[in-house]
């Protein structure tokens, strides 16, 4: 009910279909090259160096579709098939494009999906509801953006 309030409008709510999306995408690709290690030594009668790399982008993302199957076991199956599209549209693109290019893509991807959406809530007349609860906003945004095609899994209940 939070961030329903702020987006009653179909226009906003559309732009926030489109554009959230997009943010998400360009925050994975962001982080792609962030990488948490673990590095240890072991001694049994010899010295050996090992570690580990992963990927800091796949502990975000277990963490996000722990928060949705915590609010139901639907949405978390869609917020899964949503970031494994988003992850899988993400690998493609980088193995697309050059490093260069793709930074460019990414700012592009990224500035203009919250300019917009700013716009979408000039046309609302209402406040982005970021401004409230930036932490709610952040964890509702991708799912909410699903709202415009799957209108019955957000229908409010007393």
């Amino acid at each position: 009910s939070f961030y329903k309030y702020y987006h009653q409008n179909p226009i906003n709510k559309w732009i926030h279909f489109f554009c959230i999306p997009m943010i998400v995408l360009s925050f994975i690709i962001f982080f792609n090259d962030f990488y948490i290690v673990y590095e240890y030594y072991w001694f049994n009668g010899r010295y050996r160096k090992s570690s580990y790399k992963f990927k800091l982008i796949n502990f975000i993302l277990i963490g996000l579709i722990y928060y949705y199957f915590k609010l139901g076991f639907w949405i978390g199956i869609l917020m899964t098939v949503y970031f494994y599209i988003q992850l899988n549209l993400a690998i493609v693109m980088i193995s697309c494009f050059s490093r260069k290019f793709l930074k460019k893509i990414v700012l592009i991807m990224f500035f203009s999906g919250w300019v917009l959406q700013f716009i979408g809530h000039y046309i609302e007349g209402k406040k982005p509801a970021l401004l409230d609860s930036i932490s709610q906003a952040f964890f509702q945004a991708p799912l909410f953006s699903l709202e415009v095609i799957f209108p019955k899994m957000f229908v409010i209940k007393n």
